[in-house]
């Protein structure tokens, strides 16, 4: 297959998600000696550059482009270099940036997750949380489940039982733009003080000094993992985890990691309901507030009952294949 280009977008307030879901694609498209290209602005390409795994081609995005100049820049970049599909992940593409991008054969693939407007625009429509949809003659629909985008690394992951696992992981995303990271720490720890507590902030982030001067003051022995590269480790490693829902939960299911899930986006509301519906995790709604006690409350419940109950339902629900599925499909619509 020609190169895969990828149009992504990250930041401090949006965080990572959409760019390790690409990643994800990549990096599957990689085991099939398929290159990929990222045309990326200047924050996500700094959000990248911020990874030890990260060594695939980045071309900058030019600054300042109206919607339709983008378009035709990002066409003329996939022309130039023969890519087989152009790959949209973020919720804020314009329509005419879509349209414009069109060139050739090349196959325009949009992550939607239900948050954008522009799916009509494109041949394949990728959304994990979404029902399983018939294809029409002008588009695929890789709806479901099946399709959810896992970095290679948990491809390899080996649930560990809850016997061999120790305290909990907090993790809130790429950013933590509901700066939430904090003030959970600390409700945790005052009702918890002997509790290990990992906390992982995200390559976005932009509190650690305050985060730091938080731990100082907590009794608990808790390690800080910024900018972490190895998650599957993390939610493999964890009793119990507390994330932001979204990609993170497909992560946690993989590991068959007992999980409360934040959610923090509305999108995110069908899939962490059928995560709860699952029985392996529960769920508290932080999109207008956060119930710092309830979550607490719910953290000191959970770990006092068998979890290992919890963990077995997680069990055969999810797998790392997603991406190969996806790149498949993008393969046949070459044909």
């Amino acid at each position: 297959m020609r190169p895969l280009f990828f149009r992504v977008l990250a930041s401090t307030q949006t965080g990572a998600g959409h760019l390790m879901r690409s990643l994800a694609l990549a990096q599957a498209a990689e085991s099939y000696d398929v290159p990929s290209v990222f045309l990326l602005d200047a924050e996500a390409k700094s959000v990248a550059a911020k990874r030890h795994d990260w060594h695939y081609k980045i071309i900058d995005l030019p600054s300042g482009l109206a919607d339709d100049e983008e378009g035709n820049w990002i066409g003329a970049q996939a022309k130039e270099q023969g890519a087989a599909a152009i790959i949209f992940d973020g919720y804020t593409f314009a329509a005419d940036t879509i349209k414009a991008s069109r060139s050739g054969h090349c196959t325009l693939v949009l992550m939607d997750d239900g948050m954008t407007h522009v799916s009509q625009f494109v041949d394949i429509v990728v959304d994990p949380a979404a029902s399983p949809k018939t294809d029409s003659a002008q588009q695929r629909f890789c709806y479901g489940p099946e399709f959810r985008l896992l970095r290679r690394e948990f491809a390899e992951v080996s649930p560990n039982p809850i016997s061999q696992r120790n305290g909990i992981a907090i993790s809130l995303g790429g950013s933590d733009p509901k700066n939430l990271t904090i003030p959970l720490l600390e409700a945790i720890a005052k009702r918890m003080p002997n509790l290990p507590i990992r906390v992982v902030t995200g390559p976005a982030y932009q509190r650690l000094s305050e985060l730091e001067a938080c731990i100082a003051t907590l009794l608990n022995p808790i390690q800080h993992i910024h900018n972490c590269q190895d998650m599957s480790e993390v939610w493999n490693h964890a009793k119990l985890a507390i994330s932001a829902a979204g990609g993170s939960q497909f992560e946690l299911g993989t590991c068959a990691t007992p999980s409360i899930l934040l959610i923090v986006a509305d999108n995110q509301q069908e899939a962490t309901k059928q995560a709860v519906k699952e029985g392996w995790a529960h769920s508290f709604d932080c999109v207008d507030r956060t119930p710092l006690a309830d979550i607490a409350n719910c953290v000191q419940s959970l770990l006092d009952n068998d979890l290992q109950v919890l963990s077995d339902k997680a069990k055969g629900l999810y797998d790392a294949e997603g991406a190969t599925r996806l790149l498949k499909i993008i393969a046949e619509h070459q044909q």
